[in-house]
């Protein structure tokens, strides 16, 4: 889930005669592409131990090692609102910004954000009925695709490997008005984020417009998507505000010291673990209750780490921090089929225990599977801004407009 990269709004070329030169990435900008890179790293591992390894409550005796191993691969679930959250920030930050610049208009905005979820969406949908196809000749009695194989998961894979189910993905309508494709179950977040998109166009319209009529109907507009999605996008959709919200907190005057500063970064870290561990012993009995402490807690640690403006040096860290976070969307679109497909032919009659041999064999499918990812992300998602920009140019979609420009106090 959530995958979005920050400045991905149309680029305007201005004139230098100087090279420019490196900039140095900021504290904000490595601080959230390691949430991203744990959020995904985090949504893998605990698809791959669902798939492989026993239950929990079927192990004897396990050892602290192991409760710990089964505790931290229990933290997908939550992980995916850690997403939602970046998203809001990410992306009704790039809106703010074009609106400012007098750049932003609903046909270039839905040019960016469309094109970001589909240009990875078509491929790794083909890829998913491939390797299903593959598992379902080659083991087709395999309990992952025959029965109810993950705690969210859907039964007869089979049955939802049909045109319509694979069109109605591919328009985001999974949850809406069909199921998920094949195995890829993680798809079901994608339907939210897009619609979360398509919300966005008519709030922010209805927040800059002055004439009642465009008021009335991009309300109308936006009541009547609701209706269409159902009631869960929606409760979900206040997760995304918060990240929203974030964009315009971040520029509420606030003097701290250094050390306030940094204080307040580790309190809302600290926050935020305390809340994923509640959720993980589920001490919080209610889902979305726990799932919107969890996005507060979230958008605190957002809006603490966007205040650390200063800049550090390139570093490992952060270059291989940036690289990841950039392909996290391809990982989440395209593990879980080959992760099950890879299941059907190694797993049999019970799923493994975590003995050191097995582990191993764990260890290294999870690094086949992250290349597999990283290298279709070089062909697909790598390719977003080139797809963008060539759509943009065939409808014109990079011309200034000087209508309503956002006053600098909410820019």
């Amino acid at each position: 889930m959530r995958h979005l990269r920050r400045n991905e709004g149309l680029a305007v070329e201005q004139p230098n005669s100087e090279p420019r030169r490196p900039i140095d990435p900021k504290q904000s900008e490595l601080l959230l592409d390691l949430l991203r890179c744990l959020a995904a790293t985090l949504v893998l591992i605990y698809h791959e131990r669902i798939l492989f390894f026993a239950r929990y409550s079927d192990l004897r005796s396990p050892s602290l090692g192991i409760k710990a191993l089964y505790f931290v691969t229990g933290l997908g679930p939550p992980a995916v609102i850690l997403f939602f959250v970046l998203s809001g920030y990410l992306v009704v930050g790039s809106v703010v910004r074009a609106r400012r610049a007098g750049v932003w208009s609903i046909a270039s905005y839905l040019n960016q954000r469309i094109t970001r979820l589909l240009v990875p969406l078509l491929p790794a949908l083909l890829l998913c009925w491939l390797l299903d196809a593959v598992g379902l000749r080659l083991n087709p009695h395999s309990f992952y695709y025959v029965e109810l194989w993950t705690d969210t998961g859907w039964s007869q894979v089979a049955a939802r490997h049909g045109l319509a189910t694979f069109l109605q993905n591919l328009l985001f309508l999974q949850g809406v008005t069909g199921p998920i494709f094949g195995s890829d179950g993680p798809l079901w977040s994608l339907a939210y984020e897009f619609w979360y998109y398509i919300f966005l166009v008519p709030v922010f319209v209805i927040s800059i417009s002055r004439r009642p009529r465009t008021i009335i109907l991009s309300s109308i507009f936006l009541l009547a998507a609701m209706f269409f999605v159902g009631p869960r996008i929606c409760e979900y959709g206040l997760i995304w505000l918060l990240g929203a919200a974030t964009v315009f907190a971040v520029r509420i005057p606030l003097r701290l010291s250094k050390h306030a500063a940094l204080g307040l970064l580790g309190g809302s870290i600290l926050l935020m673990l305390l809340t994923l561990s509640a959720i993980r012993f589920k001490s919080i009995h209610s889902d979305f209750v726990g799932d919107f402490l969890l996005g507060a807690t979230c958008a605190l640690f957002v809006w603490s780490a966007a205040r650390q403006n200063e800049t550090v040096s390139p570093t490992l860290l952060t270059v291989a921090a940036k690289n990841y976070a950039g392909w996290t969307y391809s990982l989440y679109l395209l593990h879980m089929p080959v992760l099950v497909f890879i299941a059907s032919l190694c797993v049999r009659s019970s799923r493994w225990f975590p003995d050191a041999l097995h582990l191993a064999m764990a260890g290294g499918i999870l690094v086949a599977v992250l290349l597999y990812a990283y290298a279709i992300s070089l062909c697909t998602e790598r390719r977003t801004g080139a797809v963008r920009t060539w759509i943009a140019a065939r409808l014109n979609l990079g011309r200034r407009s000087p209508k309503n420009p956002l006053p600098s106090s909410v820019a």
